[in-house]
């Protein structure tokens, strides 16, 4: 009935639009079905049974880190800000690039070596020997903390696109685009994530090339516009305009994050062979380097056509400029590109959450072996939980995308990061001192946010961004692990294992 009264109030334009979001649909629904059948065990559901080739790790793991910040936030920031927002870009693709190069190779080798460890939680906890899984139920409980948070801006991202396109309810479309989310993550897994992320990142790379050639070249006197807003806003092309150097930095911190992305590093775990992993960071890095300068673009252009009528909501110019210069068919597709950029993220986090939560369920039952058939339908009741609780917190129409990402995204970052790379560096290490580094990133984060939320002076003196705090909570994480790895007790079989396989696997 809902589908049947929104056909009736539709402008016929619409109509081309819902046929090519059917045939989305039906591919992405396809994809899922087939991957369902090809996920007979645990390790297929969760990881792929280690199995992705390299271009698939690539463009899964750049379409879910890209998500709706890459055709939303982006092009919005830019409309806003110009070209002083071109800091973030530059600090993703460094941190990208360095977390491919630093991580991907070791992470992959490691957590394989380490009792085939398929999640982050069973890996830090093999890694360090924590036979009691204490380790791996604070791990689990930390993630599902900051990806519940994470995946409400993809949430919102959704929920909006789906209002701004059908004039929906806000609270209508978060539960329609919520429940298309989660069913194609749940039938699926991890392959059927995977696989639709090759399709979906395409998509959004070529959506991306298209705009801004074809909105340029329909605007009239295009350069003459410029000279007008460089005449009347000179700021505008300024690289430091409106942001001081706490800011910068604010902007560059973000580029920390990566390597606590479990989303993110996930992806090097599920690839076959750590040959193809070259191949892979080019062609993901290659894809996030023109993307972000399409994008970027895309918000100069807005800033050109809107500066006499600006735009209320700046986060959607990607949409508003795809509906003025392309006919409802190809407007289609793009709008199926934002799609798939809010879904290739959301899909990710609610997975990852899942396992986690599953895994907690599992240790407080003493259930060490399940067969795989009611693990995977466990993991699936765990999508479904998550989405709903990241659906309740995203049920507030004011929420940005920005102000959604930006503390999971550090929380993350600051909780795991520090973590990873030292357990993938530094074989003394210790159990105690990856407790030590996960709980002080984390709860840095959460008291910079409570101080941020009561506009503590120091962040308004500086004018620090969002992202800022994952600096110091970074070098925070690092300290404590340092520290307490060296005041505790050794683990001589720990140790001997790791500088066996660093041997073996000449890395």
């Amino acid at each position: 009935m809902l589908l049947i009264s929104a056909l009736k109030i539709m402008n016929i334009n619409l109509i081309p639009i819902i046929i090519i979001l059917i045939i989305y649909s039906f591919i992405i629904y396809s994809i899922s079905i087939f991957a369902s059948k090809r996920s007979k065990s645990i390790s297929d559901y969760i990881l792929g049974d280690r199995n992705l080739n390299g271009f698939t790790t690539a463009m899964s793991a750049g379409a879910s880190d890209m998500s709706s910040w890459l055709l939303t936030a982006l092009p919005g920031l830019v409309y806003l800000n110009g070209f002083s927002t071109i800091w973030m870009p530059i600090s993703l693709t460094i941190g990208a690039f360095l977390n491919w190069v630093l991580v991907s190779k070791r992470l992959r080798i490691f957590s394989e070596k380490f009792n085939n460890s398929l999640t982050i939680p069973q890996y830090l906890s093999n890694r360090f020997g924590n036979k009691g899984n204490s380790l791996r139920l604070i791990t689990s409980l930390i993630l599902i903390f900051f990806l519940t948070f994470y995946a409400v801006a993809g949430f919102v991202s959704a929920a909006k696109l789906t209002q701004i396109t059908f004039n929906f309810d806000y609270k209508v479309s978060l539960i329609l685009s919520a429940i298309f989310i989660v069913t194609y993550t749940a039938i699926g897994g991890f392959l059927a994530v995977s696989w639709v992320d090759v399709f979906q990142g395409i998509l959004m790379f070529f959506s991306l090339l298209i705009v801004p050639f074809i909105a340029y070249k329909n605007i009239n006197n295009f350069s003459e516009k410029i000279q007008e807003i460089i005449s009347n806003s000179p700021n505008y092309f300024n690289l430091f305009q409106g942001i001081t150097y706490g800011g910068i930095i604010s902007l560059f911190a973000w580029g920390l994050g990566y390597v606590g992305q479990p989303h993110i590093i996930g992806r090097f775990m599920a690839i076959k062979s750590t040959k193809q992993l070259p191949l892979a960071r080019n062609i993901c890095t290659f894809w996030m380097f023109i993307a972000m300068i399409c994008a970027f673009l895309v918000g100069i252009i807005g800033n050109v056509y809107y500066k006499l009528q600006p735009l209320e909501d700046p986060e959607s110019v990607f949409l508003k400029i795809s509906q003025v210069f392309f006919n409802p068919w190809l407007n289609g597709i793009l709008l199926c590109a934002v799609i798939s950029s809010i879904m290739s993220t959301v899909s990710a986090l609610i997975l990852m959450s899942a396992n986690s939560l599953i895994e907690i369920f599992l240790k407080i039952l003493k259930k060490n072996k399940i067969n795989n058939k009611k693990h995977i339908w466990m993991n699936r009741i765990g999508i479904i939980f998550i989405s709903s609780i990241s659906v309740f917190i995203a049920s507030d129409p004011n929420l940005t995308i920005m102000q959604s990402v930006a503390f999971p995204w550090c929380g993350l970052g600051a909780s795991f990061g520090p973590v990873i790379i030292m357990s993938l560096y530094w074989s003394k290490m210790t159990y105690n001192g990856a407790v030590a580094g996960i709980l002080s990133g984390g709860i840095f984060v959460i008291i910079w946010e409570l101080l941020v939320k009561f506009q503590f002076s120091f962040i308004d003196k500086f004018k620090l961004l969002p992202g800022f705090c994952l600096l110091p909570a970074f070098t925070m994480s690092i300290f404590f692990i340092y520290i307490i790895s060296l005041m505790d007790k050794k683990n001589k079989d720990i140790i001997k294992t790791y500088e066996i396989i660093e041997k073996v696997n000449d890395i």
